[in-house]
């Protein structure tokens, strides 16, 4: 999908108008359609505007990114999170798709973990909700007097389906190439690579002192 672009306008650390225009003239004929909510409508007009579109150009698959613009600024968040995964899936429901939801995981104080589907807002309401949780994560590059925030991630990385209505769900590791923007299954050559030394794992979890820095030793950078 507009490979070429992609890769020329995220290096540059800024999108402008151009690069937007050009990237939906490529992606025009490719089938897939975009749409953003550039009036601010409510989550149930907006949710009426995908219902319609679904109908209307016969979309097949739908997604979502992401969940918290549809629930941020309720005083009650538990609440407002919990309304809207129901909404998504009623949606689902009376379409008749797939519906894919973006849900990003809460801030945490040993962000190297693991997480599971636990770990993202709204999670009691999406656990019930959703067929299926799937968590796609990428460890960090840990690096002397860098920020957290500022830190990379490896390339190596897990798709988890940590929560299946119909299934035991699993875990695949992934590589994320940077050349194209695109996760695929890792070569072995690559696992060997880019898998993290226990040394190193230990060192990470000591900056977490306190949180559990065993469990983190356990199972960090594994199946």
């Amino acid at each position: 999908m507009a490979a070429p672009l992609l890769r020329h306008a995220f290096k540059t650390g800024t999108l402008t108008e151009e690069h937007w225009s050009q990237g939906l003239g490529e992606v025009s004929t490719s089938g897939f359609l975009f749409g953003r909510n550039r009036y601010g409508l409510g989550r149930s007009a907006l949710l009426d505007q995908l219902r319609e579109e679904v109908h209307v150009r016969g979309i097949r698959f739908l997604v979502i990114d992401n969940f918290h613009f549809l629930t941020r600024g309720a005083k009650d968040t538990t609440a407002e999170e919990a309304a809207a995964s129901m909404d998504i899936k009623m949606l689902a429901d009376s379409l008749k798709i797939p519906v894919l939801l973006v849900v990003h995981p809460r801030k945490a104080d040993r962000e190297e973990k693991m997480p599971t589907f636990q770990d993202l807002r709204g999670s009691a309401a999406l656990g019930a909700d959703a067929s299926a949780v799937i968590v796609l994560h990428r460890p960090l590059i840990e690096s002397e007097g860098q920020e957290e925030a500022d830190a990379t991630r490896r390339p190596l990385g897990f798709l988890r389906v940590d929560a299946h209505r119909f299934g035991p769900g699993g875990i695949r590791r992934v590589f994320f190439d940077t050349a194209t923007f695109t996760f695929r299954e890792p070569t072995a050559e690559e696992i060997t690579k880019h898998t993290p030394k226990p040394k190193d794992q230990w060192r990470t979890a000591s900056r977490y002192r306190g949180n559990g820095r065993a469990g983190y030793a356990a199972t960090g950078g594994r199946d």
